[in-house]
């Protein structure tokens, strides 16, 4: 089966990686998902998932991707200029919200799965702070909404 070809997983691998260093959250979280259901052990690829998860909710968050009226994600369209000031977007839907906390979340428990898969990683204080930050977002966000 296509599971067991090694190049296959590193193909998606390095696809996932690539979307990842071009900031292309979006597409890096689908790659993720196809390589962590190829090799769920494979403990490296919890931590980048988690890493393009968290900074999706950012992305989010910071209004550079919306969320369009049929639930599409899409990244907002930013001349030169205007990077200064993307103060014009409207504020985030309710949807929005439900989906940064959603991305957080996800990315909490990637992290501690990795953490779990490789608990002498020398990523592992990396990941611990990213939890705690996390977390700690989270926190500042639910209090800030009442």
């Amino acid at each position: 089966g296509i599971e067991l070809d090694p190049t296959i997983f590193e193909m998606h691998y390095n696809l996932a990686v690539a979307y990842t260093q071009d900031e292309d959250y979006l597409n890096a979280i689908e790659e993720f998902k196809k390589v962590i259901s190829m090799k769920p052990e494979h403990a490296i690829s919890y931590y980048s998932y988690a890493s393009a998860q968290n900074n999706l909710a950012k992305d989010i968050k910071d209004k550079k991707i919306r969320l369009n009226e049929k639930n599409k994600l899409y990244k907002v369209e930013t001349s030169e200029n205007e990077e200064t000031q993307p103060q014009e977007q409207p504020e985030l839907t309710d949807k929005e919200k439900k989906l940064v906390v959603e991305y957080y979340n996800s990315a909490i428990a990637n992290y501690e799965k990795f953490l779990e898969l490789k608990p002498d990683a020398e990523e592992k204080s990396e990941a611990e702070s990213q939890i705690q930050n996390i977390k700690q977002t989270l926190e500042a966000d639910a209090s800030g909404e009442q």
